[in-house]
């Protein structure tokens, strides 16, 4: 099962609403395609393959990457509340 999968089936069973899994999805899709720039960009570079410097970024993305942690600490939030039950 891929994590967009994982995600939809976590936030079924924690009865999230579908505008907050698409959000979760959305959030995990923008953070991998940063990373994922990042790595090739290291092969120029040489630097570190899974560090992302958020001055590096515009400040679109940076908004979006702000956001996108946003979007998973509710997530995380979430799923803590459910299972401290």
């Amino acid at each position: 099962t891929n994590t967009e999968q994982r995600l939809q089936v976590a936030g079924q069973r924690t009865k999230r609403q579908t505008s907050a899994i698409e959000g979760d999805i959305a959030a995990f899709r923008f953070i991998q395609k940063l990373r994922l720039q990042r790595q090739l960009e290291s092969q120029r570079d040489g630097g570190n393959a899974n560090r992302i410097d958020p001055y590096l970024i515009n400040a679109v993305e940076q908004r979006m990457l702000r956001e996108s942690f946003r979007q998973v600490a509710a997530l995380q939030d979430r799923l803590r509340l459910d299972y401290q039950r």
